[in-house]
């Protein structure tokens, strides 16, 4: 047992000894998806509206959709409006189903979002979307 622990603490010794670790990698380079966002409205939406445009992945029939980025854009919000969304392209699969859901929020209220599916990415806009939605 003396030679285990002696053994023990010569690695313990040792290895503070030794090089530190590198640093973990940094996070895969972003990429970027950007278009607009158009709705009819007679006027802007001001006070609390928030624009919302999330990245999904809805291959899965048994998950949770896969929320892969997200942004968001305040009030004064006037059609056309330009988004662009960051993300992980290491989180991309090849041959899943990439879309992007849109939404207008103003309080606690959906005004308007984008009815039907918006493919992008693996099958569909890669650049320069224009989304189109409708009130609610």
């Amino acid at each position: 047992m003396g030679r285990w622990l002696a053994g023990l603490v010569a690695c313990a010794v040792l290895g503070a000894c030794a090089a530190p670790r590198a640093a973990p990698e940094a996070p895969a380079a972003s990429a970027r998806l950007s278009g607009t966002v158009v709705w009819r409205a007679a006027a802007p939406l001001a006070g609390d509206a928030v624009l919302k445009v999330w990245l999904q992945d809805l291959s899965s029939t048994v998950a949770p959709v896969d929320y892969l980025a997200e942004t968001e854009l305040r009030a004064p919000l006037v059609p056309p409006m330009p988004f662009t969304l960051r993300y992980d392209p290491a989180r991309v699969v090849p041959g899943h189903r990439l879309v992007l859901l849109v939404k207008i929020i103003q309080g606690d209220r959906i005004r308007y979002t984008n009815a039907t599916r918006f493919p992008v990415i693996t099958a569909g806009c890669l650049a320069d979307c224009e989304v189109a939605l409708e009130a609610m």
